[in-house]
């Protein structure tokens, strides 16, 4: 027969086998199922083709021209690029490396807790990143944006900062997550940067730190960053730094931009409204048991709290909601990085909540916890397996048969009327076009088209008799495309 101890490690790790096989599905299950999203998705996409066609590796553009509206560095679109060339022009292409950046974020996690605090809390993590679903929908794993790169890169920096307190070799290494953070993010790399010195300064790391420290740390910062900085300048000078500098730092934190405002209390309505209440109970019950229990055994950590894991984690799900809340511009995807770190530390305070109780206690306490994980977990799956397939649209039909128009122009005439700029095209339908046409859609709409020679417009079939005069090139159930001589 089983021996008892033999049996608790084969359900330890049929548990992380669950978990990992849970992660995968929530971040690569149909991954291309859902629609393409206007605004970051396809703006990054559209990006991303343009310099793979370009061969531009430094300037971000839109419609072939320099972009000044998306003022990030271009971490992700290089990422898509890598996934283009994968996978072709597609949806897998776009969101592949965010998938795969959510995924490695759960597993170095996981691995994190399983060395330095065992299997039974590796598994407890696992499945609490895999409760979180805002980790896995819109701006995150399953879009291609920049959000999940971030995550990966504030979270790697959280994990050197643990290991730093071990041996302060791995506080370069946060620094160098510092830098990838910023080429994908900008300045929200700012919170890994205040989430470094504070490390340093409760740890007492400052006081011993020499002047090679410093230089390293330095280093490590603004190298990788500078090298791409440097490229940029050599390209338009001080342009794009100067608007990113203006916009994107002092008039998103000073004022409201394009409606998205909040008070002091709204990213911890984003936690609730987002999180499973079961499971934001659960956390809330283990992290406050977890440090009455530490604090009140006199436990040998409670005496150094300000230089252990559970003060980082805790230090890195808390800096982002405070740094957050005080800027004017609001937006509920800013304190996603907060998750893993969360996820950590309630394992963390599971383990001290579990240490010197009953064998019933622990017990009853560890069949609740997996059974409240893994029932969410596994309703998040379901969520993510019942998307519908939405990834052929009425573009994506009337361009199916593959033909290149090489960079032509392009206009459309879309039947609402609606567009991000007044110009006809909503940005998914730019992306989805350059994917399917190579053409270079262009603004104005049915004006624009009657005046440019050679060039084409989609237009919506309830218009086509309209355009008899030109040449009809072909046509799905929802569009026709005209070409004009």
């Amino acid at each position: 027969p089983i021996s008892r101890e033999r049996l608790k490690q084969l359900l330890l790790w049929l548990g992380l086998a669950c978990g990992i096989l849970l992660l995968g599905l929530l971040c690569f299950y149909h991954l291309d199922y859902s629609a393409l999203s206007d605004w970051d998705e396809a703006r990054h996409g559209v990006s991303a083709y343009e310099m793979l066609r370009n061969g531009e590796p430094v300037v971000s553009t839109w419609q072939y021209e320099p972009d000044y509206w998306n003022l990030k560095p271009p971490l992700s679109e290089w990422l898509i690029m890598l996934g283009y060339r994968i996978f072709g022009f597609n949806a897998w292409g776009l969101r592949f490396y965010s998938a795969l950046s959510m995924f490695l974020t759960g597993l170095l996690c996981t691995v994190f807790i399983y060395r330095h605090y065992g299997r039974t809390e590796s598994v407890f993590c696992l499945l609490t990143i895999c409760s979180f679903l805002p980790l896995f929908i819109y701006h995150c794993a399953r879009h291609g944006d920049a959000d999940a790169l971030y995550i990966l890169c504030y979270t790697s920096a959280v994990l050197c900062l643990c290991e730093s307190l071990r041996n302060f070799r791995w506080t370069y290494g946060a620094c160098f997550c510092f830098s990838f953070a910023f080429l994908a993010k900008s300045w929200h790399a700012g919170t890994i940067a205040i989430l470094v010195l504070a490390v340093l300064f409760f740890t007492g790391a400052f006081s011993r730190m020499k002047v090679r420290h410093y230089l390293l740390c330095s280093f490590s910062a603004l190298f990788p960053a500078g090298c791409w900085a440097a490229a940029r300048f050599a390209k338009d000078g001080t342009r794009f730094f100067t608007t990113m500098v203006s916009y994107d730092l002092v008039d998103r934190t000073s004022q409201t931009l394009d409606g998205h405002s909040g008070g002091v209390t709204y990213y911890f309505w984003v936690l609730y409204q987002n999180l499973d209440h079961g499971v934001l109970l659960l956390l809330l019950i283990v992290a406050s048991v977890g440090l009455l229990q530490l604090f009140r055994n006199h436990h040998p950590r409670a005496r150094e709290f300000f230089s252990s894991d559970l003060f980082v984690t805790a230090l890195a799900a808390l800096l982002p909601v405070l740094l957050f809340t005080c800027a004017k511009t609001k937006l509920g995807w800013y304190i996603f990085c907060i998750y893993p770190s969360a996820a950590m530390f309630s394992s963390m305070a599971f383990r001290f909540m579990l240490e010197h109780q009953p064998k019933d206690f622990r017990v009853a306490a560890l069949i609740i916890a997996f059974a409240a994980l893994l029932s969410c977990s596994a309703m998040n799956v379901r969520e993510v397996i019942r998307i519908p397939d939405q990834s052929v649209s009425a573009l994506t039909t009337l361009l199916a048969d593959g033909t290149h128009y090489e960079q032509a122009h392009f206009y459309i005439a879309n039947p609402d009327n609606y567009s991000w700029n007044g110009s006809g095209w909503t940005q998914a339908q730019v992306m989805e076009a350059e994917w399917l046409s190579d053409c270079t859609p262009r603004n104005g709409g049915i004006s624009a088209f009657a005046e440019d020679r050679g060039s084409y417009l989609i237009v919506s079939n309830a218009r086509t008799e309209d355009f008899s005069s030109y040449e009809l090139i072909c046509q799905s159930e929802a569009y026709s495309l005209y070409h004009n001589p």
